[in-house]
């Protein structure tokens, strides 16, 4: 069985293009730290006020008293914003169903100087999930879906190897050859 982090790690580990660096590098937390880091916060959802989402200070300092090395580092950052941020604004209204929304990137919002709310505690999890991809995608542009191609492939490939007989996987570029 292929585990999540192999699709960033050790399918990402290429000369070329290395994904766990380039994801080290932006964030300043490995993608397993990082993942780590999500799941934990997504458990704030039956945090201590009853209310799905919100998470204090006093609830990550109880975390690292009990051995959750990962809230040790003040890597929370990468989680949390305030509600208004320039970066993310369309300035034509027309367009405002497109605009970014900045909960997929920092799914805590701050309330209070020690407290954070996740409006939606779903989206914690898909920040540490696909959330990956958009930060590699941002950072890298063209540079980096020009080399994500053959990781995919080689994911895609460990994914249905058990599955299908090798005559019966074909590379996409060996695909394209029959196609007119």
């Amino acid at each position: 069985m292929v585990l999540p982090p192999f699709y960033y790690e050790e399918a990402g580990n290429e000369n070329i293009y290395n994904i766990p660096r380039e994801f080290q590098r932006i964030t300043g937390m490995s993608i397993r730290e990082f993942m780590q880091l999500g799941m934990v916060l997504s458990s704030a959802r039956q945090g201590p006020y009853k209310t799905p989402g919100i998470l204090n200070q006093s609830w990550i300092d109880k975390g690292i008293e009990v051995g959750i090395n990962v809230l040790k580092k003040d890597k929370i950052q990468n989680f949390r914003t305030t509600a208004e941020r320039d970066q993310f604004k369309i300035p034509a209204n027309n367009y405002i169903l497109y605009e970014f929304n900045p909960l997929s990137k920092y799914p805590f919002v701050k309330i209070h100087p020690e407290r954070w709310v996740a409006p939606n505690p779903d989206l914690v999890i898909a920040r540490v999930t696909s959330g990956i991809y958009y930060d590699l995608l941002d950072d890298g542009g063209k540079s980096f879906t020009d080399n994500f191609g053959p990781i995919f492939e080689k994911y895609i490939g460990k994914l249905i190897g058990p599955v299908y007989s090798k005559e019966k996987i074909l590379k996409e570029k060996e695909v394209s050859h029959y196609q007119n």
